[in-house]
């Protein structure tokens, strides 16, 4: 769900995951957000 918003976002994606880590503590960014390499394949 929250990859899926952070791919559209695309350009926002600093937000997003800041937005999202937030919602995701507990889970680690890396795990949450892989490299731009999700950006790319989206």
């Amino acid at each position: 769900m929250v990859c899926r918003y952070f791919c559209a976002n695309g350009n926002n994606g600093k937000q997003t995951i800041s937005f999202s880590l937030t919602l995701r503590q507990e889970t680690p960014p890396a795990a949450t957000f892989p490299p731009h390499s999700e950006n790319t394949v989206k």
